[in-house]
């Protein structure tokens, strides 16, 4: 299901089964869940408490292409409860990496980890990047620090043969960044 429009219902929105892609807004306050098997996708805005339950996927942009997915008002949060996974595409050339991100910059947000979550990676098509050195940046936030040193990070490195990495705070810059990947094997830079 797509919501390409400004969404303005106040009651609550569960993603049971398949994809809700919004390219639009969810302006109402009502809280949103995304259980086991189902997905949360699109570069639009959504306003309400969002979850994403165990086994549930959060994909911020759109299919093969680099997106922010933003959640906003006073006090925007999002809760990943164990095992939840997080699909993000990466892309751009070694001198402008890009990769998906969430955008939670409304005054107080809030960004909760379970012990367990999967961040999978898939680099787009067209994308040129080889040397995955740079950081990406996964989330952005206005609020307090999320606490993601407590969550055990499955990384799964999809097709940029890649290996390694970690998922850290840089609290300077309020933001969750994916930092530390390693080339395939074997394979040498020249910088």
């Amino acid at each position: 299901m797509r919501l390409a429009a400004t969404n303005t219902y106040s009651g609550s929105t569960t993603i049971s089964n398949g994809t809700l892609l919004v390219s639009g807004s969810i302006t109402g306050a009502g809280a949103v869940t995304v259980v086991t098997g189902a997905t949360l996708c699109g570069a639009g805005t959504i306003a309400g408490v969002t979850t994403v339950e165990g086994g549930g996927h959060l994909s911020p942009g759109g299919t093969n292409s680099i997106g922010t997915l933003s959640f906003s008002g006073t006090g925007a949060i999002m809760i990943f409860t164990n095992n939840a996974i997080l699909d993000y595409e990466v892309g751009g050339s070694d001198s402008a990496p890009s990769s998906d991100m969430v955008d939670l910059t409304g005054a107080g947000s809030t960004i909760g980890f379970g012990s367990a979550a999967v961040l999978n990676l898939h680099k787009i098509d067209g994308a040129t990047i080889r040397d995955p050195r740079p950081e990406f940046v996964l989330f952005q936030y206005t609020g307090s620090d999320p606490d993601v040193s407590g969550t055990a990070w499955t990384i799964d490195h999809g097709n940029t043969g890649w290996w390694g990495g970690i998922v850290t705070v840089n609290s300077a810059a309020k933001q969750v960044v994916l930092k530390g990947l390693q080339p395939p094997q074997g394979t040498i830079f020249i910088v």
